[in-house]
């Protein structure tokens, strides 16, 4: 119950603040679209980083460590999937109802994060350390360092819009597959 508290006020209270934002946000998406090309690049890079990072977590279980030992941004997609079959219908609008707040949560934030955390390479290393706080394990930040330097490369290519889109792309690719994973 402690972890619904935790969601709500640091996922869907902002988020719905945000949505005025949305509009540009949106607009930006448009923009940057050619970015979405870089968004397999960067779950491919993610997913066997991972999977080389899980190895070691197995080694030393220290890096298994995450604050509230799960995702914020999944963690109602995971914890709702068990209980989906149980409420039937209402338990699988709720999880549907999750999923749509995730994707907007990360819609509106990722822009952000690209924007302030992609000048130089000390901010993404920084940026790959906020992720503490969603929850994320230690061993996934190596990972999301390696996506991290992906999306520099295009917010250095391209633009912040293009980057934007390849970090939105790879998330929504990320919380799709948890959502599917759930069910």
């Amino acid at each position: 119950m402690e972890l619904l508290y935790y969601y709500l006020a640091v996922i869907v209270i902002p988020t719905f603040l945000a949505l005025k934002e949305l509009p540009e946000r949106l607009r930006s998406l448009h923009r940057g679209c050619r970015g979405f090309l870089y968004s397999p690049v960067a779950f491919t890079v993610g997913l066997f980083t991972l999977v080389i990072a899980e190895y070691a977590a197995e080694a030393l279980p220290f890096l298994k460590w995450g604050l509230p030992e799960y995702n914020i941004i999944t963690l109602p997609l995971m914890e709702g999937s068990a209980d989906a079959g149980a409420l039937g219908l209402t338990g699988q609008i709720l999880s549907f109802a999750f999923l749509l707040i995730s994707i907007l949560t990360i819609m509106l934030s990722n822009f952000w994060e690209e924007k302030y955390f992609r000048d130089s390479y000390k901010l993404v290393v920084i940026w790959t350390f906020i992720h503490l706080i969603m929850g994320t394990a230690l061993y996934a930040l190596p990972p999301i360092f390696c996506q991290g330097l992906i999306f520099k490369h295009v917010y250095d290519k391209y633009s912040v819009d293009h980057s934007y889109a390849a970090h939105f792309g790879t998330n929504i690719t990320l919380i799709s597959l948890a959502f599917l994973l759930s069910c």
